[in-house]
């Protein structure tokens, strides 16, 4: 597998996201259905291999929760 299929620049911020969809404990498919995204799309974005709309950030953040602190370091992973 080449390099380039295997880079994951957003791999911080997925793995944030899933924490705190662990947390809460709700799958994959609980929060996808919640915010209205493609269960793939969600995958893709806890495996951090794309960056989510800041509409699909916001829904995310709202749905789980996400306090303050939290908040700000999403959108500073997010960039």
């Amino acid at each position: 597998m080449s390099e380039k299929h295997t880079e994951r620049p957003y791999k911080a911020l997925g793995n944030k996201l899933k924490s705190l969809r662990v947390r809460l404990q709700e799958t994959i498919a609980d929060v996808s259905g919640a915010v209205e995204i493609d269960s793939d799309l969600l995958l893709r974005i806890e495996e951090g291999f794309i960056k989510p709309s800041e509409d699909i950030l916001l829904l995310l953040m709202s749905h789980l929760s996400v306090q303050e602190d939290d908040a700000s370091k999403l959108w500073e992973l997010a960039g």
